[in-house]
């Protein structure tokens, strides 16, 4: 017998304003578990978007304190669904984890992911380089949702 269910994308525009940015995805998961979905997908870098690497360590936590990790934990386990958040800035010493999480209907993280292969380009006056701020993972993983 199949099984099947509905899986959402939350499309946001990620700004410089955490609590802006999980207002927005905290309304949209709402939004798509309301038409059904019970797995529901953010974006890479969710909770904060911004190039100024002072300002945005200032506006970033360790895991443990994370305000956009702690209302998915608690919206998962609201509303009985499992939240991939693609990715969250994480405060790792002076660097950051380009975490991602997945968050099972209990609220517990059911695993975690820190970005493996970071970004970087070099055109003439225009660069960027993920690894002057970010540290890179080192493990893959695999994980079983529910049916």
């Amino acid at each position: 017998m199949a099984h099947s269910f509905i899986a959402a994308c939350v499309q946001m525009c990620g700004s410089k304003d955490p609590s802006a940015n999980r207002d927005d995805a905290v309304r949209m998961i709402r939004e798509a578990a309301l038409r059904g979905a019970t797995f529901v997908q953010t974006p890479e870098i969710s909770n904060l978007v911004n190039r100024d690497r002072e300002t945005m360590m200032q506006n970033l936590f360790t895991e443990d304190k994370d305000p956009m990790l702690q209302a998915f934990q608690a919206l998962a386990r609201e509303l009985k669904i499992t939240i991939h958040a693609g990715s969250l800035s994480i405060k790792n010493g002076d660097k950051v984890a380009n975490r991602a999480f997945v968050i099972a209907q209990t609220g517990n993280i059911a695993a975690r992911y820190d970005k493996i292969h970071l970004f970087g380009f070099n055109r003439g006056e225009e660069s960027f380089d993920e690894a002057r701020t970010i540290v890179p993972g080192n493990q893959i993983g695999l994980l079983e949702t529910p049916k």
